[in-house]
């Protein structure tokens, strides 16, 4: 399942690493939460599903929002049996905005392999594979779904297994402990309708406009349909429906960018040329956007260019010049003062009334997201270079300054003209540049 490590680790990723690592954990019930009244090697709470034909079975009777803990087993005093508890939830009265619609959501965490299924009361076990909420939980991680639903009578199932299929994997009470929680409401939007966000962009709304996609999505990762479509939303639809190519997706269309925090989608990009020129690793094997931007023409100062803190492995390059001729001025792979480390990171020293092209790129065919931060590190030197004594205007401040250097003085910045000497070409210069500095 590699989307437990390229894009969430959800509650299926919980029960197959449990199923395959035999994890254990302690779990401990929220506080306020109600206990389950069927005593512990007792089957008295499963009316039809897997009852004990001597005891009385009767569903327990829970809230509208109620927090329960429990416990299952699948062994009592040697012998092999299987329990499961049944819940009963009355909805028949919750649909105050009559739209024929309820929500539910179901929250639960086990010790276990356990899951909870919303289904019509007096369901058999048959119906609880397609039941309306179906959720797993086990090495005590927790898993949440939920659903619009007629406002019916309905059982909530606890059971060991997954996926609405009951096992009979063995454990006593105290490995079978669990909790779950419902919360109801009345208004509820059926998920993937009437959405108007792309599935390829964030936005603070849940679903996404295509329901094809959107359903995609949600089913791995609900909260897309229930909260907000977040990167990790995009980013899972761009994967499994194909996003289209970016506007910057080249050097010829780059985005503008200020020195700040800037949201950068590398969703559908794809690889360009130049080939990439960090002397480690020198093909970009994934896509990449191009930005450009521009410093304070009228100053000059050092520069960090960065994508730290980025959850895709991203290397990065900084060039002057135009499209059909750049000159790199700084690259970056992965960057050790980067956290994590598989963020770029460069510095650059920006020259006077110049622009740049920063190209980010991933370094394999998983896209997302990244921010890009633009930070000035050092003061802003002015770029008039007559304005000697940067008092924003060139007089004769200035032309004392050339006076007191006057003579053999290599490097000096009061050597204006560049002929190794300050002389009376350097005073002309800033006598011929008087004034307010631009």
């Amino acid at each position: 399942m590699p989307n437990c490590c390229s894009v969430i680790w959800d509650d299926i990723c919980t029960v197959v690493a449990s199923n395959l690592c035999n994890s254990s954990c302690t779990l401990s019930c929220p506080l306020n939460t109600s206990l389950e009244t069927e005593a512990c090697g007792n089957r008295t709470n499963d009316p039809i599903i897997r009852p004990d034909t001597v005891l009385p079975n009767t569903a327990q009777v829970i809230g509208l929002n109620s927090t329960i803990c429990g416990s299952l087993f699948t062994t009592n005093n040697g012998t092999l049996v299987t329990d499961v508890d049944v819940y009963s939830l009355d909805l028949r009265y919750l649909d105050t905005d009559h739209d024929g619609f309820v929500k539910v959501a179901i929250t639960l965490s086990a010790i276990r392999p356990v899951f909870a299924a919303l289904v019509p009361q007096n369901s058999t076990e048959t119906a609880l594979p397609g039941a309306q909420v179906l959720v797993n939980a086990a090495g005590c991680a927790s898993g949440r779904e939920w659903m619009c639903v007629a406002p019916l009578q309905y059982w909530v199932v606890i059971a060991p297994g997954t996926n609405g299929i009951i096992s009979n994997q063995v454990f006593a009470c105290a490995d079978g402990k669990y909790w779950f929680q419902v919360q109801t409401a009345a208004a509820c939007n059926l998920p993937c309708t009437n959405a108007t966000g792309s599935c390829f962009s964030v936005h603070a709304t849940p679903s996404c406009v295509n329901p094809a996609c959107c359903s995609l999505v949600c089913d791995t990762i609900p909260y897309c349909c229930e909260t907000k479509w977040d990167e990790d939303c995009a980013t899972l639809a761009a994967q499994n429906c194909g996003a289209p190519t970016p506007s910057n997706d080249s050097c010829a269309t780059p985005l503008s960018i200020s020195a700040a925090s800037t949201s950068i989608s590398l969703l559908g990009s794809t690889a360009s040329l130049p080939a990439f020129s960090c002397p480690i690793n020198p093909t970009a094997t994934g896509g990449d956007v191009w930005l450009q931007w521009s410093p304070p023409a009228s100053s000059h100062s050092t520069y960090q260019i960065d994508v730290c803190g980025a959850t895709i492995d991203t290397r990065m390059e900084v060039f002057t010049g135009s499209c059909s001729d750049l000159t790199l001025v700084a690259c970056s792979d992965d960057n050790i003062l980067c956290d994590p480390i598989r963020g770029s990171r460069v510095s650059i020293s920006s020259e006077c009334g110049v622009s740049y092209f920063i190209r980010l790129a991933t370094v394999t065919a998983i896209t997302g997201f990244a921010t890009l931060h633009v930070t000035a590190m050092s003061d802003q030197i002015s770029c008039c270079l007559w304005d000697l004594d940067s008092t924003g205007m060139v007089d004769s401040g200035d032309v004392a300054l050339v006076l007191l250097d006057y003579g053999n003085c290599v490097g000096c910045p009061t050597d204006l003209d560049g002929s190794g000497v300050v002389d009376s070409g350097d005073v002309a210069l800033v006598l011929l540049n008087s004034g307010w500095c631009p």
